[in-house]
C-alpha cells in the first residue's frame, strides 16, 4: 500500500537490494524502510551532511536541537561520526492517514539540509 500511496502522489519508487523503497524526491534520495503489518514507515535521508572531526560537538548538537524541535524528525550522526541523517518515523491507521504522514514527512524531509545549516550558523554565533 505504501508503494501504492506514493505513486499516486506522483513520486517514482522502486525497490533497492535489500527490499525497502526507494524514492527520489526533489533531487534527494530518500529510503522507506515500513512494516505494514505494524503499519509503520521509516523515511530515512542517509548522510545528507559530512561532518569534519572538529565539528563533532557541535554536530551533536544540533542534531539533539531538531530532534527535540520538529515533530516527526530524528537527526543524527553515523556510527562512525563522520556524517549526518535524517529520518521521519511514524504509524498510520488507514490510506487517509499514510498519505498524510508520508505528504508532511517527506515535506520535512526535503528541507531538513537547510534547516541543519541554519540551526547550526545560529548555535555558532
Amino acid at each position: 500500500m505504501i508503494k501504492e500511496v506514493l505513486q499516486k502522489m506522483g513520486v517514482n519508487v522502486k525497490y533497492d537490494e535489500d527490499g525497502d523503497l526507494l524514492l527520489r524526491f526533489q533531487m534527494k534520495y530518500i529510503y522507506v524502510a515500513a512494516n505494514e503489518e505494524q503499519k509503520y514507515v521509516s523515511l530515512v535521508f542517509p548522510s545528507f551532511m559530512e561532518v569534519d572531526e572538529d565539528e563533532m560537538t557541535s554536530t551533536l548538537i544540533v542534531c539533539n536541537k531538531m530532534t527535540r524541535e520538529i515533530k516527526l524528525l530524528k537527526v543524527f550522526m553515523n556510527q562512525s561520526l563522520d556524517s549526518v541523517s535524517a529520518s521521519c518515523e511514524f504509524f498510520y491507521t488507514d490510506r487517509s492517514s499514510l498519505e498524510n504522514s508520508l505528504r508532511k514527512a517527506l515535506d520535512i524531509i526535503s528541507v531538513v539540509r537547510t534547516l541543519f545549516r541554519r540551526t547550526k550558523t545560529k548555535l555558532s554565533q
